[in-house]
């Protein structure tokens, strides 16, 4: 993790917000974390966690928040917006894209691993398991989309924000 220039900033900044000061930091039986007046009291963010893990060097620290990540994501599987401090099971938004990419991120950057290869193995998956409910569904290549989808999807991706960025 980079720090500011200042580490001792850093460090009371970080103990500001992730301690008992704050008024959105709670602590319940089962969970500890940073939550947000736009969510329920008493419910902390996973996406907050996952930045936690990203900006720490420590590394039990970072382990005990890759557990809490895998205790949050209790029932279905994915990150949530919140989840209730004493009970895991109690969250709000079912899936919350960006709190699960931000996970990715840090599974990927602290644990060194890619994570592309599962998710494609997820998505056709998921994609075998809607075709196999359609029978008028034929795979044209088993499921597999070609490399060159994916580039020009990409291409495609940043011409519009050029093109977006020359407007304003």
């Amino acid at each position: 993790a980079t720090h500011a220039s200042n580490p001792q900033v850093y460090a009371l900044t970080r103990a500001r917000i992730l301690g008992p000061r704050n008024p959105y930091y709670f602590k319940g039986s089962r969970l500890t974390g940073l939550g947000s007046p736009h969510t329920s009291h008493g419910y902390v963010w996973p996406l907050a966690h996952a930045v936690e893990a990203l900006t720490t060097s420590d590394t039990a620290r970072q382990a005990a928040v890759f557990k809490d990540l895998l205790l949050m994501a209790e029932g279905n599987g994915l990150v949530h917006e919140s989840v209730n401090v004493d009970n895991p099971s109690a969250f709000s938004r079912a899936e919350f894209g960006w709190a699960n990419a931000m996970l990715v991120v840090a599974v990927e950057q602290l644990l060194g691993a890619d994570c592309d290869a599962e998710a494609e193995g997820w998505r056709l998956g998921e994609v075998r398991r809607r075709e196999a409910g359609d029978q008028s569904i034929r795979p044209q290549n088993g499921g597999r989309d070609q490399p060159s989808y994916y580039e020009l999807l990409e291409a495609t991706v940043a011409h519009a924000l050029r093109r977006l960025r020359r407007r304003g």
